[in-house]
């Protein structure tokens, strides 16, 4: 049964590494919607300009084994993150769509009272060919508004 939700203010720090070795650095900071599934803590946010998939909705389900990233929009996919697993899932951008391969070398997390911390390192591999490598650590808290900051 999904909780209440709960505004949160998301940081992303990511490293993405291409095939040649060249890093690209994102750093985002947005306000993000927390609840929880069950089980499973769920926070999610709208991608900006900055990503490259302005508009498209990126949704995290976080469980005790395992996360779940979910896009929505321009841009369909769902990748599923377990240490030391490999599993293919389709990148599909409307226009073409492709099979990728997600091996997960690090998945942590750490959740809380509306907060926590989440880390990823993975590569993705399309046609058996590694694209990229990437190192994700996201940290979210609760949002607070101007009427309740510094109580």
């Amino acid at each position: 049964m999904k909780g209440a939700e709960r505004d949160v203010l998301i940081s992303i720090r990511g490293i993405q590494q291409d095939d040649e070795g060249q890093d690209q650095i994102i750093e985002l900071t947005t306000a993000g919607t927390l609840w929880r599934d069950g089980d499973t803590v769920c926070i999610s946010y709208v991608e900006t300009e900055m990503t490259g998939l302005e508009g498209v909705k990126t949704t995290f389900r976080i469980e005790e084994d395992k996360v779940v990233m979910v896009r929505e929009g321009e841009l369909q996919s769902t990748m599923t993150f377990v240490e030391g697993d490999r599993n293919e899932s389709l990148y599909d951008l409307g226009f073409a769509a492709f099979l990728i391969r997600v091996t997960s070398k690090r998945v942590r997390a750490r959740t809380g009272d509306g907060e926590g911390r989440l880390e990823l390192r993975y590569s993705v591999e399309m046609e058996g060919r590694l694209v990229a490598n990437h190192n994700y650590e996201i940290e979210y808290h609760p949002l607070e508004g101007p009427d309740t900051a510094g109580e």
